[in-house]
């Protein structure tokens, strides 16, 4: 199994609580979902899945994260969102 089909099987326990919505810096600037961890997550999954997604603006929502894991300590089904949006990029940038 390779770090994408992991992080991939941690994204889909996302429950869409919301909690997240409240210590995203992101968020908290633009009060637009897109720029939430929970839509970043459904856009990481499209991503994984091979789905075709607006690179450029998929890469500005990912790229907007501050990556300061807020998301991660709040999270209450343990996703390391972080991570995913980590591994999104690198996939997104090709590397």
């Amino acid at each position: 199994m390779s770090d994408s089909d992991s992080i991939r099987d941690e994204i889909i326990r996302c429950g869409a609580c919301r909690m997240c919505f409240d210590v995203c810096p992101s968020y908290q600037l633009y009060l637009d979902e897109r720029f939430s961890p929970m839509y970043r997550l459904l856009l990481i999954r499209k991503i994984l899945d091979g789905e075709a997604v607006d690179k450029l603006a998929a890469r500005r929502i990912l790229e907007d994260c501050t990556l300061c894991e807020g998301c991660d300590g709040v999270c209450t089904e343990n996703i390391p969102i972080t991570e995913a949006i980590k591994q999104a990029l690198e996939k997104l940038n090709g590397t």
